[in-house]
């Protein structure tokens, strides 16, 4: 054999892997397979985290942007903050329901309506939000018509059991004023009269804000037209101010100015602005998974609580839910709001500064910011939004810090079922939001 064909046969025999270097090179892909999966699953977890932390601070903005907006136009159309008789937080334009206890719902006793979760605040806020404040030439005669039983010639605003307004489309100051929601309104009533709605109309006096009456509409007498308007152009806005003859008329009149015993205050001879009031309830709903996909309603607490924002409507002062219809009390905001709480800003000293002492916060000029906190008298300048809001799913690697205090709700640190600090609780992530509202408009 030539010396060529003997190195070629060597070459041969050198060519592949021996089995020692199979499993070596196996042994080296698997450990490099399981650092890739292992990357792969941190990072999927980071990513899952990220994303319902990402929910979980959507939720908050939603929260906070909605109770905001609607905070900065409490009291639009007139209405003033301090309701007559009444100390804060029980307000005209703002209201407060603190730390609700146990088994509380959205109308109190009807268990049919959506229950409260327990310790948190219900906000309440009135005011002309949702349409314009119309303008009433009241050096016209005519256009404010009050109605006195006892003396027609010359009505009494505190003996006056109703009346009508004349709005024109086009005021005496020469603002175009769009009628069509109050037309709205009256075609309602006059087509269907299951449906009508008998809003709440706040009267303010040209001479001073602080005059003003809050009665109840009666659309089906009302018109879509005013004699003393030009061609016609306005509505006729009938209304009804006797508080014995209607529970809601009595419930209306309780949020006006008017004194004890005056169906009007004395001093609305006249009247300079129109609107329809509003009320909404800002809550956080108890609600439990049922294991039905989409269910919202029943459970028990034995599941999976699935705490939600809510907002609900009612005729201004009273428990009745807007339009007669359940569902304007359940009117979802933001998922996954555990807490609500809701403080005031009040210039006690009349400074005008809103002082906070951390160190004494039940000595301070915050009301509900401390669960000693005593009532304050004084000017209300700003509310305080807290929103507590938690993910939507649990993480078994994660422990979440005691949450003790938000503002003047204390949670309980040592309850294994705590709904905060419990075992199953401290898996969800979780972040407050508070918001500093200016009270501009009161």
């Amino acid at each position: 054999m030539s010396r060529f064909e003997m190195s070629s046969a060597d070459s041969r025999r050198q060519d592949g892997f021996t089995l020692i270097e199979l499993i070596i090179a196996l042994a080296v892909t698997v450990i490099v397979m399981i650092g890739i999966l292992f990357l792969f699953d941190i990072n999927n977890k980071l990513a899952r985290a990220q994303t319902n932390i990402a929910d979980m601070q959507q939720s908050l903005r939603v929260a906070q942007y909605d109770m905001v907006r609607m905070l900065r136009m409490a009291g639009r159309g007139g209405l003033p903050p301090v309701q007559a008789g009444l100390a804060l937080p029980t307000g005209a334009a703002l209201s407060l329901v603190p730390n609700v206890p146990d088994d509380t719902h959205i109308v109190p006793g009807d268990t049919d309506t959506p229950k409260i979760l327990e310790g948190t605040d219900v906000l309440v806020v009135r005011g002309v939000f949702s349409m314009p404040v119309y303008q009433i030439d009241y050096v016209k005669s005519g256009s404010y018509r009050p109605v006195d039983p006892v003396d027609p010639s010359d009505p009494l605003p505190q003996r006056t059991v109703g009346g009508a307004i004349e709005v024109c489309s086009q005021s005496h100051t020469g603002v175009n004023q769009d009628l069509e929601p109050l037309r709205a309104v009256i075609r309602e009533a006059q087509t269907d009269a299951t449906k009508s709605r008998n809003e709440a109309l706040i009267l303010v006096s040209p001479l001073d804000d602080s005059v003003y009456g809050v009665v109840q509409l009666d659309p089906g007498t009302s018109s879509e037209t005013a004699v003393g308007c030009v061609s016609g152009s306005g509505v006729t806005l009938v209304f009804k101010s006797d508080p014995g003859a209607d529970l809601r008329t009595n419930k209306y009149r309780a949020l006006s100015s008017a004194g004890a015993g005056e169906n009007l205050p004395s001093g609305l001879t006249k009247v300079a602005f129109v609107g329809i009031l509003e009320e909404y309830r800002f809550y956080a709903r108890e609600e439990w998974a049922t294991g039905t996909e989409n269910a919202d309603r029943g459970g028990t607490p034995t599941n999976e609580l699935l705490p939600t924002l809510a907002r609900a409507r009612f005729y201004p002062g009273t428990q009745e839910a807007y339009g007669g219809d359940e569902d304007n009390l359940r009117v979802d905001i933001a998922d996954g709001i555990l807490d609500l709480q809701v403080a005031l800003g009040i210039d006690a000293n009349s400074d005008g500064r809103i002082q906070e002492n951390p160190v004494a916060p039940n000595a301070d000029e915050w009301m509900g910011n401390d669960p000693d906190d005593a009532v304050l008298a004084g000017r209300l300048a700003y509310a305080r939004l807290s929103t507590v809001a938690r993910t939507n799913r649990r993480d078994k690697d994660y422990r979440a810090p005691d949450l003790p205090l938000v503002e003047d709700h204390e949670y309980d640190i040592a309850d294994p079922m705590d709904r905060a600090n419990g075992d199953a609780a401290r898996l969800f992530r979780r972040r407050i939001l508070q918001t500093v509202v200016d009270l501009r408009n009161l």
